[in-house]
């Protein structure tokens, strides 16, 4: 419900209504689902209310990186969507921690009702303290205002909006997918995410059973994912942004085109690769042959470095590709993100079963390093892709 979600109901309305208004009306969702999850009576209950939450949940990973892509000049989006598409990273290993201990002492209530708290919040500051961002958008909303003010009070603002609503195709963000090069990046994200739940599944049931440690220490483990995290955000968006600025500064000398895929650098990329698919294999290793706990940690917190400094690079080329459809591009990764997460949740545990942690990490971190050339392939056909671009960035 959550991948429905974010490819229909968010993605194409914000050129006619704004991304504030779904913002809005997300967080309303989100209000609503999390009051029944917390009063739920049963199972059924709680799976039905927790699809209603989800299509609230799908407006921050969509519409994020497209009020960002707004308000950020090409310079700046490197740091900028660096540190958001870390907060999902972020929420992993700070989740366990807070849902542990009020799981614990209050009851698994208790977070539906955090959350309650939380999205009301943010509801009261969207509403009060955020602007729409989007040009489509105003430019849109001036042009039914002046429908009005032109043929009368007998055609509203709001009719006008209907019909601009009936001719939107409500699955056309994922139009970029015809991309080759969306492709690429849209699946090496899945790749790196599909690992990553693979090894947190994994992770809760070593530390929980193998160490015979308390939820809440397996919570408090969790948190040096954090110290991954921060050091893979920061560098990521520092790597990004300085080799963009660099490029495009010669390129301007030299009186060339300046391309997007001008923020892409292979050796960094490999590098990131290679610190993943190291501390991966590293943890399968440690967690299979009873090393001491803390080898485990620590190669989990590198895994998390490697993951966030890649995963940012590519969000950030993928948002700036395509400036007009941003909040699209994020659809999209979040997309394929949100299915082989989803496998790796699935999976995980019988893939391990049957491999063993050790040579399964292996696999994976060694797929992940073979395919990072992709990047190459990326930038030496740039100008193929600026000319795809052109059909629909206009």
């Amino acid at each position: 419900m959550y991948m429905i979600s974010l490819i229909t109901n968010k993605v194409c309305f914000t050129f006619w209504i704004g991304r504030r208004r779904v913002f809005i009306a997300s967080n309303s969702f989100l209000i609503i689902g999390n009051i029944g999850c917390a009063l739920a009576l049963n199972i059924g209950m709680l799976i039905a209310l927790r699809l209603i939450a989800a299509v609230g949940a799908a407006a921050s990973n969509a519409l994020g990186a497209g009020l960002i892509n707004d308000i950020f000049t090409d310079n700046q989006k490197g740091k900028a969507l660096s540190w958001y598409a870390s907060v999902t990273l972020y929420c992993t290993a700070i989740a366990p921690l807070i849902g542990g201990v009020m799981t614990q002492f209050l009851g698994w209530r208790s977070i539906f009702w955090l959350f309650v708290i939380a999205y009301s919040l943010f509801w009261f500051a969207i509403v009060f303290f955020l602007p729409e961002t989007n040009s489509c958008a105003r430019h849109h909303q001036k042009l039914s205002s002046d429908d009005v003010d032109n043929i009368g009070p007998g055609v509203s603002s709001e009719k006008s909006l209907w019909r601009g609503l009936k001719m939107v195709n409500p699955f056309a963000s994922l139009k970029l997918l015809k991309f080759p090069n969306m492709v690429l990046c849209c699946l090496y994200i899945g790749i790196l995410s599909f690992t990553n739940n693979a090894a947190a599944v994994s992770f809760t049931w070593a530390y929980s059973i193998q160490y015979q440690f308390s939820s809440t220490m397996v919570g408090l483990f969790y948190l040096t994912g954090i110290v991954g995290n921060t050091s893979g955000a920061y560098l990521g968006g520092l790597f990004s942004d300085r080799i963009y600025i660099r490029r495009v500064e010669r390129a301007n000398l030299s009186k060339a085109d300046v391309y997007p895929e001008m923020r892409l650098d292979q050796p960094v990329l490999f590098v990131g690769a290679l610190i993943t698919a190291v501390s991966f294999a590293g943890y399968g290793w440690c967690i299979q042959k009873l090393v001491h706990f803390s080898a485990g940690i620590v190669f989990q917190a590198f895994a998390m470095f490697g993951v966030t400094l890649v995963n940012c690079i590519l969000n950030v080329y993928a948002v700036q590709s395509f400036p007009k459809h941003s909040s699209s591009a994020q659809a999209c990764i979040q997309t394929v993100k949100c299915i082989l997460m989803t496998l790796g949740i699935l999976w995980g545990t019988d893939l391990q079963d049957v491999l063993g942690c050790g040579v399964l990490y292996t696999i994976l971190g060694s797929i992940l390093l073979v395919t990072s050339p992709f990047v190459t392939y990326i930038r030496r056909n740039s100008e193929k892709w600026k000319r795809a671009r052109e059909s629909i960035n206009g």
